[in-house]
């Protein structure tokens, strides 16, 4: 018979049950209990916790009532993995609300949830403004998805600080995040991560830009200390001396801004730049939000965007201006494939995927938004 080991945790703000069902439930998953291995009796497992036999009659209790495992009348408690492999998988979906409604890529440049790729899931999707990552709600929201215990927690949050990722990380399930951080390159053990090949980004925005006809650009990205950002520029340099034509950089701070008073003040900051800087022939804005009012800021030192310099974007399209729309579709397939992978063939652990050739662009010219 199955010998199992169990370990309370005084300090942990789960009860005893909660603490047990997991162990049960972790030694399903990925331990010794395989498909119709019969439950050591309650009272053994009651002893090995430390536990009232009461206490184990109702984690046990559990587990029955979740179908893990089934009780044959005067034989025992023996264990459903089948169940495992047909039940619907429940998906939590956190992300970021992005500021933007135009045809704001960030919303769904993912398309992840397409239902033909997700079949047998149960998907809930979270969304939080920027600045709510910081804060004690936020933590006890991430507290209640783990108490809940979700197969596979999926998290595009850039802004997540160190010691959030390494928390997340050890939650006593798959979880993945999607996309860069804000902080840069992070080397994490257990750390899942799926990302787009940014380096392969900027090459595709500054071709896309010549092939449109301009050889006198500028590329506005994020902080040149960021890691990603530094791929993202190790790229569009490449781009641009393969092409021979001219290429210049201009950064901005893309952390989040408290109020609106300063996010105003941080796009006008970045306009009078890019005019004291001397104006190329177009200006690509790489995941940069807020373009209606960037050309606003133009117009008032008597800039056209629609004749004196054409605005380039990939994420929201700008009247007079050029919209470098992602293709994402074979990216979420991929995403779609490592999640089965983790959740219906236990490969817990995919580690940093860079999906390279995975994104495609379409340039459209954008006249006369409403």
């Amino acid at each position: 018979m199955v010998s199992l080991e169990f370990k309370i945790d005084p300090e942990s703000p789960d009860a005893v049950y909660t603490q047990l069902k997991d162990q049960l439930r972790s030694a399903v998953d990925d331990g010794p209990l395989s498909d119709a291995t019969k439950l050591p009796p309650i009272r053994t497992l009651a002893a090995a916790a430390g536990v009232s036999v009461g206490t184990m009659e109702r984690v046990v209790g559990g587990m029955i009532a979740d179908g893990i495992c089934f009780r044959r009348p005067r034989i025992g408690v023996y264990i459903n993995r089948r169940v495992l492999r047909t039940k619907q998988r429940h998906l939590h979906y956190v992300t970021e609300a992005y500021r933007s409604k135009r045809n704001d890529y960030g919303i769904d440049r993912m398309k992840l949830f397409d239902l033909h790729l997700y079949h047998g899931f149960q998907i809930q999707t979270h969304a939080y403004p920027r600045h709510f990552v910081e804060s004690a709600e936020f933590r006890y929201e991430m507290e209640s998805l783990r108490r809940e215990r979700p197969d596979c927690l999926l998290i595009n949050l850039p802004g997540l600080s160190r010691s959030q990722i390494s928390s997340l990380i050890d939650y006593p399930f798959p979880v993945l995040f999607i996309g860069d951080f804000h902080l840069g390159e992070v080397r994490m053990p257990g750390l899942n991560l799926i990302r787009e090949d940014t380096g392969e980004r900027g090459e595709k925005l500054v071709s896309l830009a010549y092939a449109s006809g301009y050889r006198d650009l500028v590329l506005v990205c994020g902080i040149e200390k960021n890691y990603y950002v530094s791929l993202l520029m190790k790229g569009a340099r490449r781009a641009a001396e393969h092409l021979g034509i001219q290429l210049r950089f201009l950064h901005y701070e893309d952390t989040p801004c408290r109020t609106e008073e300063d996010w105003l003040i941080r796009k006008s900051e970045l306009v009078y730049r890019l005019i004291q800087n001397g104006l190329p022939e177009a200006i690509i804005f790489d995941s940069v939000d807020g373009l209606d009012y960037l050309a606003g800021v133009f117009r008032r030192y008597g800039i056209d965007v629609k004749k004196d310099v054409k605005l380039i974007s990939n994420k929201e399209m700008i009247d007079g201006g050029i919209y470098f729309q992602p293709d994402y579709s074979l990216f979420a397939e991929q995403c779609a494939q490592i999640i089965r992978d983790l959740v219906f063939s236990g490969r817990r652990f995919p580690g940093v995927c860079t999906l390279s050739g995975s994104i495609q662009y379409k340039s459209i010219q954008i006249n006369n938004i409403p």
